[in-house]
């Protein structure tokens, strides 16, 4: 092989090697980052609370009904609504918030700077999904340890009060 071959082939890796890095950490039905990605920027973003004291909320998502909308209607159709979801978490954050899909009907988003835009952030979610009959339950919390877990917790307490109604 000459060398035009030898970085024609490098480039071919280089282009593989990329693909591969993003299927890492992108979901690839709604292409938001996934679980692994959500993992490391949690530890990253502790890291940054404690030395910059730059505040992050935890916000988790769950989609209420999707497991009826997959059996009545199908799978194709519940695809639709999480692409929805993850379309409407992306148009309705900041740039320099981040949107995670961490498996089935649940989503998760890392708001930095958090304040009180935070709750217009997640007003503007509800009422866009609310056009297209998606309903969510949302638990938050300030970036901890063990921050996912309380705020799954809080998630499904609204949930629960929902089913109450």
């Amino acid at each position: 092989m000459n060398n035009k071959a030898y970085q024609e082939e490098i480039n071919k890796l280089k282009i593989e090697l990329r693909k591969y890095r993003k299927l890492c950490i992108h979901d690839t039905l709604t292409e938001l980052y996934n679980r692994r990605k959500l993992d490391h920027d949690i530890n990253r973003y502790l890291h940054l609370q404690d030395r910059y004291k730059i505040k992050f909320m935890i916000v988790m998502i769950d989609v209420d009904g999707l497991k009826k909308i997959n059996d009545d209607e199908g799978h194709k159709h519940g695809d639709i609504m999480l692409k929805r979801v993850a379309h409407s978490l992306k148009n309705n954050t900041r740039a320099f918030d981040k949107a995670y899909r961490i498996g089935g009907d649940e989503f998760c988003l890392i708001l930095s700077h958090s304040n009180k835009e935070d709750k217009h952030i997640l007003e503007r979610i509800r009422k866009e999904l609310g056009k297209h009959k998606i309903e969510i339950s949302i638990g938050c919390s300030k970036l901890c340890d063990n921050v996912l877990e309380i705020a799954d917790q809080r998630m499904y307490i609204e949930k629960r009060r929902k089913k109450c109604q």
